[in-house]
């Protein structure tokens, strides 16, 4: 979808990474970004205190580079565990929702009013997005936002060299 609209991005992929060392990745970066998506923090559902401290260091530490953060939110609804999954990811949810300086981006909402959504779109562990019925959803939910972004930065198309 980025693609389509001429714009190329990077990816930097770690699955569960917390939020802390994910954020201490971007700050380390040499050439900060001018758009950051952070689709990090369902692992924080064990510690959801830690949110607020991580977003609010990560936009203090990329203000002066003017970088826009963008920030997805979670959900988990592992079966055994799904009545603490969704109070702890609410609880993450509401932390990023609150922080000042990034802009949320909601995705997880619509999996609420989905009958058999684990398993049917998110795997039958509870957390994320199947193949390709979730992931698809996934990506059209974002890429507005993204690409918006993007534009706004005045981002220009490249290729990868």
């Amino acid at each position: 979808r980025v693609q389509a609209q001429g714009l190329t991005w990077g990816v930097s992929y770690h699955s569960g990474r917390p939020t802390r060392p994910a954020v201490n990745w971007a700050l380390s970066l040499s050439v900060k970004p001018k758009v950051l998506v952070m689709a990090i923090s369902t692992n924080d559902i064990y510690n959801t205190p830690v949110m607020a401290a991580q977003i609010q260091r990560l936009v203090t530490g990329l203000a002066p580079y003017g970088t826009r953060v963008l920030w997805v939110d979670v959900r988990a609804e592992r079966p055994a565990r799904a009545v603490a999954d969704m109070r702890n990811s609410r609880a993450v949810n509401s932390q990023i929702r609150a922080a000042s300086g990034i802009t949320p981006l909601k995705w997880m909402g619509w999996f609420d009013e989905q009958p058999n959504r684990v398993g049917t779109y998110i795997d039958r562990g509870g957390v994320h997005p199947v193949n390709p019925i979730g992931c698809e959803f996934w990506g059209a939910a974002l890429a507005p936002s993204v690409i918006g972004a993007a534009k706004a930065a005045k981002l220009k198309a490249s290729v990868p060299r």
